[in-house]
């Protein structure tokens, strides 16, 4: 079918384009159903160009193609990415991934390594998005619009509770558990699971889906600061009295850990929001990460559950950003003022007023007890140079170090070159003006060629390996890239298959084990009342328990799992049961 034919159908089927906040998936399945095409693959190819890619629900490829065929009638594709999918509620605190490259590459052929980049896939969040429908605005839609529909911000990671209704969402796992993976649907009751009560907590729920939907709609590139987020993040526990002591402080890590924790514990009856913090010791070290250790990688949500507990709105966050700055952001004037060590902040104006007389660095240090190579560096560090007293570091001499110092060369090579101590090389550091800075940006220019080249040859000698695999024979390199280059280590990095990490505490497998034969239990009686005298299937069972997929791969650590699982599927399970390589003796 060409191009035009797509869009003259199009148009035909969908007379209504965008109803209100409707995602782009939800958009695609109207067309599908009104269509009246036999195969999903149908539809994908004629507004996708492709059999299976474009059929994500959250982060869609081929969007470029998806605009060409429908004419730009319902906007580029910028502004589809923006306003109908849950890429932006990622971007404010992701400085590290370019709105540029993310939006490319969900305008071209593949998502590729996006949701690692994201950090979803490390997140211990769910990486895959349920889609989550509110029964109140499926009643309404179908009144004024003969049909329900995916609402945009209904799929928004942490929103549970419908912002216009206040009624908790429903939520269908045929996507996100694998089942009909690349299907087209619409909200309907037969795949629909209603979320069950929150025993109590509904408000810190409905916070958190507020501070989502707030995010999500942030203007085009908005970044939040890393060093802002953090010190907003001090100044409130400050103002709740959670810091102690002057400048950065100490937290208060008994009071934050028992605070934050029954904050959270209520989100944590959501299954995607189990991931926070289950004691009062893990919610204090996440805070405690949070505020003292500006980084990138945490995913959103704990972000906005932090926000939430902290300021309630994210009108308060955003002004925390705009008040003065924690001693973190502060001048080393400052800082010494703050801690105390006052004494040395006079001494430096002193030194810079009896030098602006006329006295020389010398004398004017003397008068002030202090030694004049400290005098010369404080007053270089003002971008002051000073006269030097006459040395046996003869002026040639002191030019090839300099030289060479400017170039990256170590403090070792530079004082063999002089015959000089190392010590002599340092005090030459301090005391010429610029010199100290020069030396420091030639280090890592040297260091960041280093560093990139062997990251290279590793990813060179391993194209089939994993991210993983890569980075264990030189976890220096890997740990150098990370903290100062890490934007061009990830991009190197995306043609290699993205492996699971496994960050945090140590897996308790006893503890698992009897939660999985619970819920296992749990879901195949509400099957088994479903559907009275029919045989279970295995993808019905992780259909409503998306866990047990991931966990398929390690039923040898999970014996009282596989007992469960054979005596539900009354020990006939077919021998196809168990893609995973799985134990089939059940």
């Amino acid at each position: 079918m060409s191009t035009s034919q797509v869009r003259d159908l199009f148009d035909e089927v969908i007379p209504q384009a965008w109803l209100p906040s409707e995602s782009l998936f939800s958009l695609c399945s109207r067309h599908h159903w009104l269509s009246r095409n036999y195969r999903a693959s149908s539809t994908c190819l004629q507004l996708f160009g492709h059999k299976s890619q474009g059929a994500a629900h959250d982060l869609p490829s081929r969007i470029g193609h998806f605009v060409e065929v429908t004419g730009g009638q319902l906007g580029d594709a910028e502004s589809i990415i923006r306003c109908r999918s849950v890429l932006p509620f990622y971007l404010p605190f992701a400085p590290c991934v370019t709105e540029a490259d993310v939006i490319a590459s969900m305008t071209g052929t593949s998502i590729g390594s996006l949701k690692y980049q994201l950090g979803l896939l490390t997140s211990r969040f769910r990486a895959n998005h349920p889609l989550k429908a509110c029964p109140a605005c499926m009643s309404a839609d179908r009144t004024q619009w003969g049909a329900s529909y995916w609402h945009v911000q209904h799929q928004l990671p942490g929103v549970w509770v419908c912002p216009l209704h206040g009624e908790l969402l429903a939520q269908s796992d045929l996507k996100a558990s694998g089942v009909g993976r690349f299907q087209w649907l619409l909200p309907a009751a037969s795949h629909l699971t209603q979320t069950e009560a929150v025993s109590s907590g509904i408000d810190a729920l409905k916070c958190l889906g507020r501070l989502a939907v707030w995010l999500w709609s942030r203007p085009a590139g908005t970044r939040f600061d890393p060093v802002r987020v953090s010190g907003a993040y001090r100044l409130a526990l400050r103002d709740k009295g959670l810091i102690r002591g002057e400048g950065r402080g100490r937290l208060a890590h008994k009071g934050i850990g028992q605070q934050y924790a029954d904050f959270v514990r209520p989100l944590r009856q959501i299954d995607e929001l189990r991931a926070f913090p289950d004691s009062s010791e893990a919610a204090a070290r996440e805070v405690a990460r949070l505020t003292y250790e500006p980084r990138s990688g945490q995913h959103p949500l704990r972000h906005l559950a932090l926000i939430g507990w902290l300021f309630g709105e994210m009108d308060g966050f955003v002004a925390g950003m705009s008040r003065p700055a924690e001693p973190l952001e502060a001048s080393e004037r400052e800082i010494d003022a703050r801690r105390g060590d006052t004494s040395k902040v006079r001494q430096r104006i002193a030194l810079l007023s009896l030098v602006s007389s006329g006295l020389s660095v010398s004398t004017a240090s003397r008068q002030l007890g202090i030694d004049p190579h400290t005098g010369m560096a404080w007053l270089a560090s003002e971008g002051i140079a000073t006269r030097r007293r006459p040395s046996l570091l003869k002026d040639e001499v002191r030019s090839r170090m300099t030289s060479a110092l400017r170039r990256g060369a170590s403090k070792s090579d530079v004082a063999s070159m002089g015959a000089v101590s190392i010590g002599s090389v340092t005090r030459l550091l301090r005391t010429e003006v610029g010199l100290r800075e020069a030396w420091m940006a030639a280090r890592k220019s040297k260091a960041q060629r280093h560093a990139r080249n062997t990251w290279s040859m590793l990813i060179t000698a391993n194209p089939n390996s994993g991210f993983n695999a890569v980075r264990l024979p030189r976890p220096d390199i890997y740990t150098w890239l990370y903290r100062n280059d890490r934007e061009w280590m990830l991009a190197q990095a995306q043609g290699l298959s993205v492996q699971r990490e496994h960050g945090g505490s140590r897996v308790d497998w006893d503890v698992r084990d009897r939660d999985l034969v619970t819920k296992i239990s749990e879901v195949a009686m509400k099957l088994a009342s479903e559907a009275p005298g029919r045989r279970l299937k295995l993808w019905q069972i992780y259909q409503r328990l998306p866990e047990l997929k991931a966990k398929l791969g390690h039923l040898d650590q999970l014996p009282l799992t596989q007992l469960a699982i054979k005596a539900v599927l009354r020990a006939e399970t077919d021998a196809g049961l168990f893609p995973y390589g799985t134990d089939r003796s059940l």
